[in-house]
């Protein structure tokens, strides 16, 4: 017994020497790290952009609250109907780049998501070769997180979420967490 408890401690002092181990799992490009002492983790997030088709984003946490501007402006309710073009979006790379896309609404296709001001909106814009216009869609294998190109500028964070107490979209240095589902 005195053998085991020494083996087991020697196994511990090696793994509080190192701060993570990190385990690659396949075939999704997750990246697991196992907490060894500090209790930190990471995810490793992989950009996305060949997306085929109409698209409908939904929050992971919240599944029912569906992305759209059916009455006006961009909202995430869970009384979006899966009919509405309004609810529908197209993701389309953005030339010249191999992680950015664009985000086009169905409904009105001359409306894009995009950032003004640090806020989330959704339509026309003047400039469709603007970073405000631009968007990282990134994934862990079992949801995403869409990342604005404007990274640290113009607002409180860089990823898409939203709001606890309304259906308010924003920005938010942790972002939501979507399901991207085809509309077809």
């Amino acid at each position: 017994m005195k053998r085991i408890f020494v083996i087991f401690l020697s196994l511990l002092s090696i793994a509080l020497f190192f701060d993570t181990v990190e385990i690659q799992a396949q075939p999704s490009n997750r990246a697991l790290a196992l907490p060894t002492g500090s209790g930190r983790t990471t995810t490793t997030y992989n950009a996305v952009t060949n997306f085929n088709g109409y698209m409908r984003f939904r929050t992971a946490a919240r599944a029912t609250k569906s992305l759209h501007i059916e009455y006006g402006s961009l909202q995430a309710t869970s009384n979006a109907n899966p009919a509405w073009l309004s609810a529908m979006w197209e993701i389309l790379p953005v030339a010249g780049t191999t992680e950015f896309v664009h985000i086009r609404n169905r409904w009105k296709p001359d409306q894009y998501l995009h950032t003004v001001n640090g806020q989330v909106v959704c339509g026309p814009v003047s400039d469709i070769t603007a970073l405000e216009t631009m968007w990282k869609i990134e994934t862990d294998g079992s949801s995403y997180r869409i990342q604005t190109r404007l990274t640290g500028r113009g607002g409180t964070g860089s990823f898409i979420a939203v709001s606890s107490t309304d259906d308010t979209v924003l920005l938010d240095s942790m972002g939501a967490a979507w399901l991207i589902e085809s509309a077809q």
